[in-house]
C-alpha cells in the first residue's frame, strides 16, 4: 500500500484530484449560496407586496380572510394570515378564533424576533414546524400617510422552497462528482502514456548506475519537454561522475602515496608532532610523540585529548591558550608539565597553530619538545654560573677581608698575652677576639651561598612571610634611625612559594634601601587580578636613569667595590622570575625608589618553580 502512494504518477494524480476538489468546493459553495439567497430574494419580494399594496391602498384589509387572494399575489400556499392593530391585537383574520388575540400569543418563538426587533421594515422568518414541514413567515408595516396603522402577517408553506434549495445543491455535488471522474480519467491516461514510461526509463538507468554500471544511458523518446531535458541531464551526470571517479581514483592513489611519504618523514623526526581535533581530541600524533607519552596511536587517536596527558594544575592554562589559537590570538610557545602512561611527569615545551578547510575551523596542529635534557643542562650551566660568580665574591672577600682579619686576630692574641694587661682590658681583647670569629663565620656561611635552595613550594601568606621579616630585622632597622612601617590588605590569597627565597628577595632589598640612606621605609601589599603585589617604598637617595636598566645585571653596582658585588638584586630577580612573578623598580634621582614584587595567587595555572640560584 505505503509502495503505491509513494509512486510518482499516484501522487501527481492525487494532488490534481485534491485540487480540483479545493476549487470545485470553493465555487460551489459560492454558486449555491448565490441561488440560495437569489430564492430567498425572491420569496421575500413576494412576501412584501400584499403589504406593500394595502398601504397604497389597492387591496383592502378583508381579502385577508379569503386566504386565495393572498396566495394569487404570493403564489405559493398560505398557511396563516391577519391584520393587527398598532398594539398588535388581531383584528382581521382568515380564521375567525385569532380576532381578538394578541400576535405574541399565536407566534413560534422563532418568530418573536420579528416584534422584538422593533424594526420598520419587513420582517421574515424561516423555520421549522412541529409537523416538520419548513414554513416562512413575514411581518409588514402597513403605513397611511405616514402613519403606522399595524401591521399584516403571511405564514407560507417553504417546503418547496427548501427542496428547491437542496436540488441545487444536488445538481451541483453531481456535477463536481463527474467533472472530477472525467478530469482523473484523462489525467491517468496522459500521466500512464507520456510520463510513467520515461521516468521509469530514467529509474532502471540510475539502479544500473547504483550497481556500478556508470556506462548506462538513457533512451530518448518521447516529445521534447521537460522530461526530455531531464533524461538529458541524466545521460550527461553519468558521463561526467564516470570521468570524475576515474579522476577521483587516481588523486586517491597520489594521496595515499603522499600521505605514507608524509607519515615517514614525521617519524623520523626528533620532536613529537600532533594534530586536535575542535574538542582537543588527538587525530594525529608521530612516532616520537607516542615515544616521550609512552602511548601508542591507538590508544591516543580520538580516545584522549591534550589535556589530558598533562598535569591537572596545567590543564586550564592550556585549554585557555588553545581557545585562543583557534581564535587567531596567541602565536607564543608554552610550557608545561605531561604525564606519561607509566605516570611519570616531564617537562615539554608546545606550539602550535589553527587549522581549517574552506574557512571552516578544524582543529589544531603542532609540536612537543621534550624539556628533560634541556632543563638539565640549563640548570647545570645555571649552577656553574652561580659558582663562578660566588669564587669571583669569595676571592674578593677573601682578599678584603681575610688577610686583614687574620693580622687583627694573631694582634688580639698577642695583646691578650700580655702581662700588663687588666682585667677590663682583657675582657674588651677576648671581646674583640669573638667578634673576628663572627667575621670568619660570616665569610664561612656566605661561601655557602653556592649550595642551592631545597626548591620546597608550599601556599604562604604573603603578610605573614613581611611579619617575620619585620620581627627579626626591626630593631637593626631602627637602631639605624630608620623608621619602617607597613600596610596590609586583609584576606589576601595565598601564593605558592618557596619561602626562603621570598625572604632573601625582602630582606635584600630592605637593605640596599638602608645602604642609599633612607629614613623612612614603608612595605605594603594588595592584590591585583590573580596576583599578589608587594611594594617596599624608600626616601633614599634614588637610582639614576641611567642606571636603572642595569640594576639587575650580575656584578653591577653603584656602590664601591668593597661595600657590594652587585649580586644581590640579580640574585633576587632570578628568584622572582622562577617564581612566575614579576621584579620592578620605579625610581628617580634624590626621590627614593619603590621596587614592586608581584607574585601569582594559589590558584593560577604555573609552572614547577625552579630551586634559588
Amino acid at each position: 500500500m505505503n509502495y503505491f502512494f509513494n509512486q510518482i504518477p499516484v501522487k501527481i494524480g492525487l494532488s490534481i484530484l485534491l485540487i480540483e476538489t479545493a476549487l470545485l468546493s470553493i465555487i460551489g459553495v459560492y454558486y449555491v449560496s448565490s441561488f440560495h439567497r437569489e430564492i430567498d430574494q425572491r420569496v421575500h419580494e413576494k412576501l412584501i407586496l400584499p403589504g406593500m399594496l394595502m398601504s397604497q391602498r389597492a387591496l383592502n384589509y378583508d381579502s385577508v380572510e379569503n386566504p386565495r387572494v393572498i396566495e394569487e399575489l404570493v403564489q405559493e400556499s398560505v398557511l396563516e394570515t391577519f391584520i393587527t392593530r398598532q398594539n398588535g391585537d388581531i383584528f382581521y383574520a382568515a380564521n375567525e378564533r385569532l380576532i381578538g388575540t394578541n400576535i405574541e400569543m399565536i407566534l413560534a418563538p422563532e418568530e418573536q424576533f420579528q416584534i422584538s426587533s422593533g424594526s420598520e421594515r419587513n420582517q421574515q422568518v424561516s423555520f421549522k414546524m412541529d409537523s416538520g414541514g419548513h414554513a416562512r413567515s413575514s411581518l409588514s408595516h402597513i403605513r397611511h400617510n405616514d402613519r403606522h396603522l399595524g401591521y399584516l402577517y403571511i405564514k407560507i408553506d417553504a417546503t418547496k422552497v427548501a427542496q428547491e434549495k437542496r436540488t441545487i445543491v444536488l445538481l451541483f455535488l453531481l456535477g463536481s462528482l463527474l467533472t472530477i471522474l472525467l478530469t482523473t480519467l484523462f489525467e491517468a491516461f496522459y500521466i500512464h502514456r507520456l510520463v510513467v514510461p520515461r521516468i521509469r526509463a530514467i529509474a532502471s538507468v540510475l539502479k544500473r548506475a547504483e550497481a556500478g554500471d556508470l556506462n548506462a544511458q538513457v533512451s530518448l523518446f518521447g516529445a521534447k519537454d521537460e522530461l526530455y531535458a531531464l533524461i538529458t541531464l541524466v545521460n550527461r551526470m553519468l558521463k561526467t561522475v564516470d570521468e570524475s571517479i576515474s579522476t577521483l581514483s587516481r588523486t586517491q592513489d597520489a594521496l595515499k602515496s603522499s600521505e605514507e611519504r608524509f607519515r615517514e618523514l614525521s617519524d623520523l623526526l626528533p620532536e613529537g608532532i600532533f594534530e586536535l581535533d575542535v574538542d582537543g581530541y588527538f587525530t594525529y600524533v608521530n612516532l616520537r610523540l607516542c615515544k616521550v607519552l609512552r602511548y601508542s596511536r591507538e590508544e591516543l587517536y580520538h580516545t584522549l585529548r591534550f589535556t589530558d596527558v598533562l598535569v591537572e594544575e596545567d590543564r586550564l592554562r592550556s585549554e585557555e591558550n588553545s581557545r585562543k589559537r583557534m581564535a587567531g590570538r596567541l602565536n607564543v610557545i608554552a610550557e608545561y608539565r605531561a604525564i606519561r602512561k607509566d605516570g611519570t611527569i616531564l617537562p615539554v615545551m608546545v606550539n602550535a597553530v589553527s587549522f581549517g578547510h574552506r574557512g571552516e575551523l578544524r582543529g589544531l596542529r603542532g609540536i612537543v619538545v621534550d624539556l628533560t635534557e634541556k632543563n638539565r643542562l640549563q640548570k647545570q650551566l645555571w649552577q656553574t654560573q652561580k659558582m663562578e660568580s660566588i669564587g669571583r665574591l669569595s676571592a674578593s672577600v677573601a682578599h678584603e677581608f681575610g688577610n686583614p682579619l687574620v693580622g687583627i686576630h694573631w694582634l688580639l692574641m698577642d695583646i691578650e698575652k700580655s702581662p700588663d694587661l687588666d682585667e677590663s682590658k682583657k675582657q674588651l681583647v677576648q671581646l674583640g677576639l669573638n667578634e673576628c670569629s663572627k667575621l670568619k663565620h660570616l665569610i664561612t656561611n656566605f661561601q655557602a651561598f653556592a649550595k642551592p635552595s631545597s626548591g620546597e613550594v608550599k601556599s604562604h601568606d604573603i603578610n605573614d612571610i613581611i611579619s617575620d621579616i619585620l620581627l627579626l630585622y626591626r630593631k637593626f632597622i631602627t637602631d639605624k634611625g630608620v623608621e619602617i612601617s607597613h600596610d596590609y590588605q586583609r584576606g589576601l590569597p595565598r601564593v605558592p612559594v618557596v619561602k626562603d627565597q621570598i625572604h632573601q628577595v625582602l630582606v635584600n632589598i630592605v637593605m640596599n634601601g638602608l645602604d642609599a640612606g633612607a629614613t623612612e621605609i614603608a612595605l605594603s601589599t594588595m592584590q591585583r587580578e590573580d596576583e599578589v603585589l608587594v611594594s617596599i617604598r624608600d626616601n633614599g637617595c634614588g637610582i639614576a636613569d641611567e642606571n636603572l636598566d642595569h640594576i639587575f645585571e650580575p656584578f653591577y653596582s653603584t656602590k664601591s667595590e668593597v661595600e657590594g658585588t652587585g649580586l644581590g638584586l640579580y640574585v633576587s630577580y632570578l628568584i622572582v622570575r622562577n617564581h612566575h612573578g614579576d621584579l620592578q623598580v620605579e625610581s628617580a634621582l634624590g626621590k627614593g625608589s619603590t621596587f614592586i614584587l608581584s607574585l601569582p595567587v594559589e590558584n593560577r595555572p604555573r609552572d614547577t618553580i625552579a630551586p634559588s640560584e
